[in-house]
């Protein structure tokens, strides 16, 4: 998953782009191919059909809609307390934060991509060398990530000393940006399991060759023997090359849907809705509490060589809640790791409100 402000370690639920085969397929009237099936094992699945796709789509609407309810109820508390003479939202701070959360989320990829090319590059030793090179890219972009934070935190400071206010709305809008991102791969990582169909399916492809078999149980190839595929007209050639980009996209879907579960450790569809509206919480709580205790010393003092302690603080704490989503949750569940998650987030909240005095 990938996460609450933890950083993606793969591309799962990104379909892989296929180019279009178009002209694969060429009809000869009257003349027989002979066509060659090969079995291909492919890892039984139950296959979502439509309705029970529109279900899971459906029931995944919770974590949209509670993640707007926990930003709205937020919002409200921080609107409550006058700000300048006014019960308005630091508009300034809020793109700041996003701006400088999108930079650090950019950074990602082609991070990932270094370090997916050492492990194919460097002599295979087990799979602990591939675990060691994941989690040393997802420290260094944790790293990536703080200094991101720590900079606008500078920014706004350099521009007028910002209060508390100021800082809960940099941090509020430093999760405005994470979690929205975050939703959205989400509802990526949800349509790899949904089936693509064909208009007229039912009534033009029931006599293909592979009707009747689940998604990437066959592939079909030229060959001097074996059965003999007709091909009678431009009409039914269309449709087969449809129907055959539909079965790689299966296929990609598939592949992806593995990727997921490699990550959470069960199948991405299995996971509870609400569950995954508890991570995008700990994302808000966490990016308050971290944005809170890294500004307090620079704010009281205004020297970078005072806050770089309470920096390398954040970026522990930040670490650990990264390595437990990229390494632990395959391992424990999706579950402890959330739970775990929110409860180290609520401590960070405390904490930064402690040392600016609110608690006292």
């Amino acid at each position: 998953m990938s996460n609450m402000d933890e950083p993606s370690t793969s591309t799962a639920g990104r379909a892989p782009i296929h180019r279009p085969i178009s002209g694969i397929l060429r009809p000869v009237e009257t003349v027989r191919r002979p066509v060659l099936t090969i079995p291909i094992p492919i890892p039984e699945e139950p296959v979502q059909t439509p309705v029970a796709f529109h279900r899971l789509v459906r029931n995944f609407a919770l974590v949209p809609a509670l993640s707007i309810l926990e930003f709205l109820i937020a919002a409200a508390v921080l609107l409550s307390v006058p700000h300048g003479g006014t019960h308005e939202p630091d508009v300034l701070a809020i793109l700041l934060a996003i701006a400088f959360w999108s930079l650090s989320q950019h950074l990602g990829p082609p991070l990932f991509r270094i370090f997916d090319t050492l492990t194919t590059a460097l002599p295979s030793s087990g799979a602990w060398s591939e675990t060691v090179l994941e989690a040393l890219s997802t420290l260094i972009h944790v790293a990536l990530k703080e200094f991101a934070r720590f900079t606008a935190v500078l920014i706004f400071y350099k521009a007028g000393h910002p209060d508390l206010m100021d800082v809960l709305w940099l941090g509020f809008g430093w999760a405005l940006g994470d979690v929205t991102c975050g939703i959205y791969q989400n509802y990526l990582n949800l349509y790899q399991y949904h089936e693509g169909s064909l208009p007229g399916d039912d009534n033009i492809l029931s006599a293909a060759p592979w009707a009747g078999y689940r998604a990437g149980d066959i592939i079909t190839s030229a060959s001097t023997d074996g059965g003999y595929m007709p091909f009678t007209n431009g009409g039914a050639e269309d449709h087969y090359e449809a129907q055959l980009e539909v079965e790689l996209s299966r296929l990609a879907s598939l592949k992806a849907r593995l990727e997921l579960e490699d990550i959470y450790g069960i199948p991405f569809a299995e996971i509870p809705p609400i569950i995954i509206s508890i991570q995008w919480l700990d994302a808000l709580l966490l990016s308050l509490g971290l944005t809170l205790i890294m500004s307090h010393p620079f704010m009281l003092s205004g020297t970078i060589g005072s806050t770089i302690p309470i920096v390398a603080v954040t970026w522990a704490i930040h670490s650990c809640l990264a390595l437990g989503y990229a390494l632990a949750m395959p391992r424990i569940g999706v579950h402890a790791v959330n739970y775990f998650g929110l409860m180290v987030s609520i401590g960070c909240l405390v904490a930064g409100l402690a040392r600016w005095g609110v608690l006292e």
